[in-house]
């Protein structure tokens, strides 16, 4: 993206892919996981707001929310946030 945020979720899944999740250590617990989350919570927002019964809201919330209680319980193992942002993007790339 360099060095642009990503503004659809197109955009995101391209950031998202140049983010190494096989060695999360090096790319997510020196601080970018920080920025993986306010770029995904900004982007899939809109999903987010519309009403409950919405299809792609309640195709996208449950994957927003693993990645929220992932990173907010710092877990960068394989099966933890790394997992919950390649179901994101295999998501959207399903839709």
């Amino acid at each position: 993206m360099d060095n642009q945020e990503p503004k659809t979720k197109f955009e995101l899944i391209r950031y998202l892919r140049q983010i190494n999740l096989d060695d999360p250590r090096k790319d997510l617990e020196w601080g970018r996981a920080d920025e993986i989350v306010r770029n995904v919570q900004r982007v899939m927002a809109p999903y987010l707001t519309r009403p409950e019964d919405d299809n792609q809201r309640q195709y996208y919330e449950p994957v927003i929310r693993m990645i929220e209680r992932t990173f907010e319980e710092r877990d960068f193992r394989r099966k933890g946030f790394p997992f919950a942002v390649r179901t994101l993007v295999n998501y959207i790339e399903g839709e």
